[in-house]
């Protein structure tokens, strides 16, 4: 029966027509902040995922090749930008690693406040989405504030050069000690007159 035949492969050729065609779908690189608000002068950190240099989801279209990794090599000088009223600076340029991420600690400009964008810059041109980042006006750090405490502060302990205690008793044993010898002495000699009261002759 033609009929039947020629549908078939109608239905053949439109779906060879119709099937898509493979394309690359590979993560985007990206950037997170924490954290999302603080004061002029802070330390925050940035931490990236999936940049990497290519996009190899689709293959290479033989099976006995090595396969390449999926996001090609880690990506290198990533700058990591702030961008606040339409000014642009460069927080830090890192690379990524193995496993195509990074992690940075980075500071604040100490001159900007309100909201910003921070976002990373690939050396082939790709910006990632910028994430928001508000920089609050900086107030001064309660450890540098005076304290309402009535506590009085003690004093330093100065060392001195004055005398041990030992020595201060030095002199008193010193007498005490010549003191007892003139006592064994008179002694002795109050028992000697005796002895020789008893042994004279009586008149």
């Amino acid at each position: 029966m033609p009929a039947p035949a020629a549908s078939a492969a109608a239905v053949l050729a439109l779906g060879v027509v119709v099937a898509p065609t493979a394309h690359a779908d590979c993560a985007a690189p990206s950037i997170t902040v924490s954290p999302t608000s603080a004061k002029p002068g802070d330390r925050i950190t940035i931490a990236g995922a999936a940049f990497g240099t290519d996009c190899n989801d689709t293959g290479n279209g033989d099976e006995d090749a090595t396969p390449e990794p999926v996001l090609g090599d880690p990506a290198a000088d990533i700058n990591l930008v702030l961008s606040a009223d339409g000014t642009r600076s460069t927080l830090a340029t890192v690379d990524a690693d193995a496993d195509y991420a990074f992690t940075q600690r980075v500071t604040l400009p100490v001159d900007v406040t309100g909201p910003v964008e921070i976002y990373a810059t690939l050396a082939e041109g790709y910006d990632t989405d910028p994430v928001t980042l508000t920089i609050r006006e900086g107030q001064t750090s309660t450890a540098a504030a005076p304290s309402a405490s009535t506590e009085v502060a003690r004093p330093a302990v100065v060392q001195t050069d004055s005398p041990s205690r030992s020595k201060d008793y030095g002199p008193v044993l010193l007498l005490g000690g010549a003191g007892a010898i003139a006592l064994i002495a008179a002694a002795l000699g109050i028992g000697r007159s005796r002895r020789q009261g008893a042994s004279s002759p009586a008149h």
